[in-house]
């Protein structure tokens, strides 16, 4: 699987979520270098961290407490930026000043909102931002005039749709997944089991949105 991702900064929103900590280590195995930026909870990029930092990848943490991005740098984190702060959603000099003023080469964006607004202003000249989802509840507008100036793509993911319109690419990616599932290349991260007589509480766990990663129910 070729990438073109090799020796390029790969900014990934929402690292915290399941799909995010599997995307940033599959482009660490492509020889990208990764930003993650986490807007829920950074305790997942604890075991993500190890591994991209075994992978060689330049592990730059994001997050909202300054107290918990102090703890990546234990984890494997070469550098830490505080995303929230003054009251708003701050990162772009950030990444830029730790991309010598260029910025990151792709930005995967499941979030949206205050994070894509940011993303524009320092994604790097002929860069992509990668549009999966709005988790952030907002769907932000792109001033098209940051395209033109900047020379970058937005570029919507949507990985159903996409087998549906073309079902042999569809099945290809199908069975990609399938053979980097059994190499040991997707390693989701999982926050809390329930035994099957607690199913019930698994899904108000779910429902209250606690879940970080994946919940699991055990057929025991």
């Amino acid at each position: 699987m070729k990438t073109g991702l090799e020796g390029k900064t790969v900014m990934i929103s929402g690292a915290s979520r399941n799909i995010g900590k599997q995307t940033a280590i599959l482009m660490a195995e492509e020889g990208a270098n990764l930003v993650l930026c986490t807007q829920k909870s950074i305790e997942p990029l604890q075991e993500t961290a190890h591994e991209l930092e075994e992978l060689g990848a330049n592990v730059i943490a994001t997050g909202t407490s300054e107290n918990k991005l102090e703890q990546t740098l234990e984890w494997g984190a070469s550098h830490k930026i505080l995303t929230y702060k003054e009251g708003k959603t701050q990162f772009r000099q950030e990444v830029k000043t730790l991309t010598d003023g260029l910025g990151a080469d792709v930005i995967y964006d499941p979030v949206g909102g205050h994070v894509f607004d940011e993303s524009i202003r320092c994604i790097n000249w002929g860069g992509r931002i990668l549009i999966v989802g709005f988790a952030s509840g907002r769907i932000p507008a792109a001033p098209i005039n940051m395209p033109l100036i900047k020379g970058f793509s937005i570029i919507g993911v949507r990985a159903g749709e996409y087998g549906r319109r073309d079902p042999i690419k569809g099945e290809e990616n199908s069975q990609e997944i399938f053979r980097l599932a059994e190499g040991g290349h997707l390693r989701p991260y999982i926050c809390k089991e329930f035994s099957l007589k607690d199913a019930k509480e698994s899904l108000k766990y779910l429902s209250a949105r606690k879940l970080l990663g994946k919940i699991v129910v055990v057929m025991d």
